[in-house]
Formats: C-alpha cells, structure tokens, sequence
C-alpha cells in the first residue's frame, strides 16, 4: 500500500516529479517479472482447454454489450490488442473504467475459449495503470491469455480494499465478483470454471486478489499479491497497522467519514475477520498462491520515501504473519521475501512499477510453483446458517515474534465458508 497522503497531492504524485529518468526506465525495465508466474500457467491452461483448431471464418473484433448490471457507456479500441471502456453501474456512485488485453489470436482462431486473467492497479491507481506504467501488453504478448484490468478507486481516490462498504457509498465486490465476472463471461470467449481463472494485484490490489479469493475459492484457481495486505484481523499488530492505514484512506483520500468501509472494530470485528485472507486461509487450500514483498528499505537507486518505507515495513511483517498460518495449516505456496524494496519505487508510483513488480520481465517459463494439495477442490458455499461466530475463524489476539507460529484448531478455520456475501449463480455455466 502506499502512504496516505491528501488529497490535492495526488496531481503531483501522479507524475512522479520526484524520480529520475533512470530510475523510471529501470523500474519499467525490471517490473514484468513476478507475474509472468501466474502468465505463463494460465498460457498453459489454455492450450490444454482451448476449443480445438480455428475455423476459416471472417475475424470479428468483439461488441462490448450492456448485462449484468453494468452499463457500457464507452468503448474504444486503443491498439490491436487493448480494449479501454467506460461502464456504470448501482454499485458505484460513478463511472469505472476497464481495459481489456485480448490475445493476438482472438479474432483470427473465434471457436478458441481463453484463460482470464484479473489484475488490479493500487492505491491511488486506475485501470490503465499496467498498461501505462507495468508493460502488461508487452509482458503478454503472444500469449493465450484475456487479462481484465478494472477500476478499485474512482478517479484515481484511495479507493475502496473491495468491499462493499458498511456505509452503503460503494459496492466494490457486487461490482468485481457478481457483475464484472459475468459480464466478461457473457462478452468474450472464456474459460468458463474457476480453472481458467487467475487474480493479481498489487499493494491494496493485492489484498484485494487474496481477499476475493478467499472469499470465493469456487471462482479462482490462481491468486498472486505483490507488496498485499493479507493479515488484517488475526495478527494483533498487523492489525493495528492495517486500521490506521484504512481509516487514513477512507479519510484522507476517498473523503468518506472514518469506518466506511468495514465499520468500526469495536462494532463490525466479524466483517473485518469476513474479509481478511488469513481468518479465511482454509479457504485457499488447493489453489496455486504466490506472495512477493520488500521489506522497505530502498533498493539501489530508489529515492528514500519514510511513507513508502514504513507501508512496505508494515506489508512486510503481515505477509509473514500470512505465510506462517498458511504453513500451519499445510497450504503450500510460492513465498518470496525478496529483500530492498517499497511498494512506490522507480517510477513514483505505487503500481507495477514499484519493487514488488521487479521480475515482471525475466523470462517466459513458469517459476516454482506450490504442490498440488490432495484435498479435493473447494465447491460453491453457501451462508452460515449458524451465524458469523460459528463461520469466520476468530482472530487471535497475538503479538508473538515473526519467528512464532500460531496453534490452529480444525474447528476454528471451517472451509470453504462465506457468512456475509452469498453469490448464487456469478459465471454462467460454470459448474466446478
């Protein structure tokens, strides 16, 4: 996450006066790498789940269509590949932007079904932000793959940590999981199971990519966060952390009076737990995760930012606090501390430009992967009948060492389980 700052800085901010050329040019060059990971696995889903061989028929780009509660209200093709759009909907108080990265074969092979891609921009960030800043188009170039880019802030504000908020101002996850899902489903040629479904995103994008699919294991099989907030309610200190960063955003950037967006602690502890990946941790059994984060100390070349250092600080401690309840309870991932790092770096900007995003360009294989758990994948859930208490892991009021891990019972991380946000039918079709 970046540091909060008011709002009329964003402007400057944006432009990122305070880098230098080179520094811009080596965070462009280095920034592709991380994600090429979950890439080139959904490249390789695709060639095992295509349609078959192309038909001889005359090419079509896509009719981007109204459905699903979102309104198109713009549509334009930027290049030969990148879609931008303008849609609305009641879940937003404005209009949100999407770009759309089709794979050069689109038009030319229309039976070939594609592997989806979700990738998030951060705070402060837009839609067009890994198009403009991350090299994505580049990155996926010659690649089987649809990457979908939405808007989680509104006119580059703080944004909304994907959640529809307890005030009632937005609704970010009707939004991304019961509208945005659908609609690129009914709109182009997916893969229509939770197979050929992947979620990314960087520092708030990367809470929001654990979050979701922690939230709806039925719909992603690959989750990735760079520089995320994946502990915001287990870890006593983590959380603490993670509050003030919340309400500083709310606050100071989205100018929404303080607990919009998930209540106070003292009130609504059970909906912070509701949404937080390591409470919901059980739930990410059998998927393919990957966490990368600094531990912010500048890296080489990196102008020093105390607010960008202390976030990173911040993010670095949570992602450990993650990674531990995941080995305790026998999840698997791909876990890369990868050292100097913050999530602005060498352009400015807390985007993909930023350390976490460093080895966005290194090569085209696959990097390690977590091994396969033998439990069986999770299937659609349904609301707790039994109440929120007996739903959501309690959050265990620890402030032990990093190097401490927690005791887990079986009956304190029940799973796959949603209590609040029940979705009964969000991808047409899709029965796995």
């Amino acid at each position: 996450m970046p540091p909060v700052t008011n709002p009329r800085t964003r402007a400057a901010r944006r432009h990122g006066a305070s880098q230098t050329t080179a520094c811009r040019c080596r965070g462009r060059i280095r920034s592709r790498a991380r994600l090429l990971t979950v890439i080139a696995a959904l490249a390789s889903l695709a060639l095992t789940l295509s349609a078959g061989p192309a038909a001889a028929a005359r090419p079509a780009p896509p009719s981007f269509q109204s459905g699903d509660g979102l309104q198109v209200t713009s549509a334009q093709r930027l290049d030969k590949r990148l879609y931008e759009l303008t849609v609305t909907t009641p879940s937003l108080p404005g209009p949100a932007a999407i770009r759309i990265l089709l794979p050069a074969s689109y038009e030319s092979e229309p039976r070939r079904r594609y592997p989806v891609l979700y990738l998030f921009h951060g705070t402060s960030g837009g839609a067009a932000d890994w198009t403009e800043k991350g090299e994505a188009e580049q990155t996926t170039e010659g690649l089987p793959l649809i990457v979908v880019m939405p808007d989680i802030g509104l006119d580059d504000d703080g944004g909304g940590y994907c959640t529809n908020w307890v005030s009632g101002a937005y609704s970010w996850e009707t939004f991304h999981i019961d509208q945005l899902i659908p609609w690129v489903g009914a709109n182009l040629r997916t893969i229509a199971s939770r197979a050929g479904r992947a979620i990314a995103g960087l520092s708030q994008g990367g809470f929001c990519s654990l979050s979701y699919a922690a939230r709806h294991p039925d719909l992603f099989q690959t989750a990735l966060a760079y520089s995320g907030v994946p502990d915001i309610a287990w870890n006593a200190d983590d959380t603490v952390g993670f509050t003030a960063v919340a309400y500083a955003t709310e606050v100071g950037l989205d100018g929404e009076p303080p607990n919009s967006m998930f209540g106070s602690r003292a009130g609504e502890e059970i909906n912070w737990a509701d949404h937080d990946p390591t409470t919901l941790a059980e739930n990410l059994r059998g998927m393919n995760l990957f966490e990368y984060f600094g531990n912010g100390v500048p890296e080489s070349g990196e102008t020093p930012e105390p607010g960008a250092m202390s976030i990173e600080a911040l993010v670095h401690e949570d992602n450990i606090h993650f990674h531990e309840r995941l080995t305790e309870l026998g999840i698997p991932s791909v876990y890369d501390p990868y050292g100097n790092g913050t999530t602005r770096g060498p352009t400015g900007r807390a985007t993909s430009g930023g350390a976490s995003g460093r080895r966005w360009k290194s090569s085209r294989t696959l990097g390690p992967r977590p091994r396969r758990s033998p439990t069986r994948s999770p299937t659609r859930s349904t609301p707790c009948s039994a109440g929120p208490s007996r739903c959501i892991a309690r959050p265990r009021n620890s402030r032990h060492s990093r190097k401490q891990t927690h005791t887990a019972s079986s009956s304190r991380a029940p799973g796959p389980v949603r209590s609040s946000h029940h979705r009964t039918s969000v991808l047409r079709g899709d029965t796995s």
